[in-house]
């Protein structure tokens, strides 16, 4: 059934085109690229690998009080993952510019790099809920999670009892 081409095409004569097109890209990269098949197709398996494996943050780099707990994760993702701003934003279900300019105060305020080896990580998704703040999603992952009591986050993330025990009742009005 086609009437006129481009707008009313049968949708196999869509997916010939499709096709026709992903092979023109392909010779393109081929040629132009030098790549070889197999490369193409490592970099297509490499690029889904990516977006599915879950990061795990050190729970060990919240210790540091320079920094908000946002701005560790996006300088942990940035110089240690090596993980672009635009993925950063995907992953934490926030603006790129909100990451881009939270790495930037980050590096003013700590040049180092943060330290990557912990007893407990945490999973990237926790920072998505954007429901509560990042600290209150660290914590209530902690306390849910990994059941450690109010004493044992607060050496976790050196802070004071009273300020997690503040942040877990902020928590349970949210829920």
């Amino acid at each position: 059934m086609q009437f006129n081409k481009g707008k009313y095409q049968n949708s196999s004569d869509s997916a010939s085109n499709d096709s026709l097109v992903l092979r023109r890209l392909i010779d393109n990269l081929i040629e132009k690229k030098k790549l070889t098949y197999e490369e193409i197709v490592d970099l297509i398996v490499e690029k889904e690998d990516e977006s599915k494996e879950e990061i795990l943050i050190p729970v060990e780099i919240f210790k540091n009080r320079k920094l908000s707990v946002l701005e560790l994760v996006v300088k942990f993702l940035k110089e240690n993952k090596n993980v672009k701003f635009s993925h950063i934003a995907k992953l934490l279900n926030r603006d790129s510019r909100t990451i881009w300019s939270s790495y930037e105060k980050a590096n003013k305020k700590y040049s180092n790099q943060l330290n990557s080896e912990a007893e407990f990580y945490v999973p990237i998704h926790v920072f998505a809920n954007r429901n509560l703040s990042p600290l209150e999603a660290l914590v209530d992952c902690l306390k849910s999670s990994f059941k450690m009591r109010l004493h044992q986050i607060a050496k976790a993330l050196a802070r004071d009892e009273r300020t997690i025990w503040t942040i877990v009742d902020r928590i349970k009005k949210k829920k």
